[in-house]
Formats: structure tokens, sequence, C-alpha cells
């Protein structure tokens, strides 16, 4: 399946809000890092792992192949278009809680020959996107791998920013180079790099993105800032280093945001940017979904 067509299966789905129920206390979600990226980690009842990419950019799905491996149903789609399944049942010492839309229900994501072969879509059978995420108060911390969900929400005092919604999806107003930006968070923005490129770590990292011309525009107004060529296993992926990230209150620094190959992660948006898991290392963030409100501690 390809992104267009996936994201027109996500788009068919509704995804209307509905209040989630009131937690009595924080939950600690089973959660590890991986190349900077959460994963929640929930168990089955045999003992597998059943890992799951936290996107805050994306609805949420299971991957084809995961169904008859973990045993999962799936039914018609809304209107017949595409599968969608339930998540499986979980060991109750390491499980998550479902998703709040939908039913609790994902989109199958009917993978192509194309989609098998990417290094980003491997080890792991779903995504948990916005249908999981919203409704719910979230604070992801960087420094100690910790993933929870918040009982509280934050207060005026406590945000760093206040944030949009382009459906379920965050978006977040930034200045670079004293140009105001709209852009959107993603978690699970990731690049495949080269060895070479990779510095210290996997190949697989965090990543942020730009639109390949506004990092052409930012590489004519800022000669000064980083840049590397054909940094990615995919072709024509470029990386630059932006010095400052300012979000609300907050600056971040030295943040690589690299291209993708024909703006493929844009299409559909009116974002050219997206900030992601990367510009967060070692920082504790906070985000409120029923308040549109976002900490960075």
């Amino acid at each position: 399946m390809n992104r267009n067509t996936f994201l027109a299966l996500a788009a068919s789905i509704p995804l209307a809000g509905v209040a989630g129920p009131s937690v009595a206390a924080d939950v600690d979600i089973p959660a590890e890092l991986r190349g900077g990226r959460f994963f929640a980690v929930p168990r089955l009842p045999d003992g597998r792992v059943f890992a799951c990419w936290v996107d805050t950019n994306g609805s949420g799905f299971v991957f084809d192949w995961a169904l008859g491996e973990y045993g999962i149903a799936a039914e018609p789609g809304p209107n017949g278009q595409g599968r969608t399944a339930h998540l499986p049942d979980f060991d109750p010492r390491y499980t998550i809680p479902k998703p709040l839309l939908n039913d609790g229900r994902l989109i199958v994501f009917e993978m192509s020959g194309g989609d098998r072969g990417d290094p980003i879509l491997r080890g792991f059978p779903a995504q948990l996107g916005g249908t999981w995420l919203a409704n719910r108060v979230w604070r992801f911390d960087f420094p100690n791998a910790k993933l929870t969900m918040l009982a509280t929400s934050l207060s005026h005092a406590q945000t760093t920013a206040y944030l949009g919604f382009d459906n379920l999806y965050p978006q977040v107003q930034i200045v670079i180079g004293g140009a105001p930006l709209s852009a959107s968070f993603d978690t699970a923005a990731t690049v495949s790099y080269v060895r070479e490129r990779a510095g210290d770590g996997p190949q697989l990292q965090a990543a942020s993105f730009v639109a390949r011309g506004l990092c052409d525009a930012w590489r004519t107004s800022f000669p000064t800032w980083p840049v590397d060529l054909g940094v990615s296993t995919r072709r024509g992926v470029d990386r630059i280093i932006v010095p400052e990230v300012t979000i609300g209150t907050v600056t971040l620094r030295d943040v690589a945001f690299t291209t993708r190959p024909d703006d493929d992660v844009f299409a559909g948006t009116a974002t050219q940017v997206k900030i992601g898991s990367n510009a967060f290392a070692g920082r504790v963030v906070t985000i409120d979904y029923p308040n549109g409100r976002l900490r960075i501690a």
C-alpha cells in the first residue's frame, strides 16, 4: 500500500472525539526508546512483546502480517474500505489502554513489496496514533525512556506553548531563523541513515523533517548552518542543522532536519516542517490533548 492510498484510507475512518474516562492516577505505559523514538511494549499472555510505534502524527494501524502472527481477527472497514482490527488482549501486568476512538479499532496496513523492504517499517506489529492519544494527557520522558498517561491536565502556568490540531494531529507554532512556522508535532519521524552519517547511534534514528523548498531557502539565507548531503539509505535525503528552534518559551538547539524523497510526508498537508523526537532528546515533553497544551521541560 503506497502512502497516498494509506492516508486516504485513514481519512475514511471517522475520528469523532469522545470524552476520555477520568483517570484516578497516573498510568505508566510499558515503553522503550528505539533510536530516540518511543515504542509502547505491552506483552501478550504468552510472554511475547507486542511493540507499538507511538506516532503523534499518525492515526494508528496494525500491519497485515501481524494478524496471523498474533491471532488478531480483522473486520471490514467503514463503507467496505479496507480492514480494521482491535489490539489483542495483553497480560494485565504489561498492558496498555485501548484506543478511545473508532471503537478501539485500528486500520490494517496492507503492506506492499516496497513497504516490506523499508527498514523504518520493520520490527514492530502496530502503530498507536491519534485514536489512542486523543482526549488524554501524555508525558514523554526522553531521558528516562518513560511514557505516562497522566491523571491531571497542564495548567496555564505549566504551558510552554499552545497546540492546534489537524484532525487529531497536534501542530505547534515555532520560530526558525526569525520566521514563524506552523509545524506538525511528529514523535515517529524517522530517518534511515547510511552508516557513516549515523554517528554513534543506530541507523534508524528519530528525525525532524523539512520540505525541500524550505530547506533550500534556509541554505541560501543561512549559509553557516551545517548541511550534509545524501545522509540516508533513501536517495536525495539531505540534513541541515538548525542552531535554534523556538517553541513558545523554550529554545531548542542544534536540531537536525532532514528532507524526504519527493516530500512524501508533506502530501496533503499545509505545513513545511515536522518537529520530531530528535528535537527533545534530554527533555520531558507533556502533551495535553483535551486542552491543547504543550510543556517542554
